[in-house]
């Protein structure tokens, strides 16, 4: 989230955290690894395993 408007800091800020925190408690309740990461380094990790998963047609990642 961004909030570049000092109108919407505290609110968008407060959200924010109430959905990391929801987040991080569904990774915990389904025993799943929870990384925080900045989004482009995200994306090189995993940009190799989508190239190389199947594809149904129109190119979307089979589930």
């Amino acid at each position: 989230m961004f909030y570049c408007d000092p109108r919407t800091q505290q609110p968008l800020q407060t959200l924010f955290e109430q959905f990391h925190q929801k987040l991080k408690r569904l990774h915990e309740d389904l025993d799943i690894p929870y990384y925080y990461l900045e989004w482009r380094t995200a994306l090189d990790i995993i940009a190799p395993l989508l190239l190389m998963a199947p594809t149904r047609p129109g190119g979307c990642p089979t589930a």
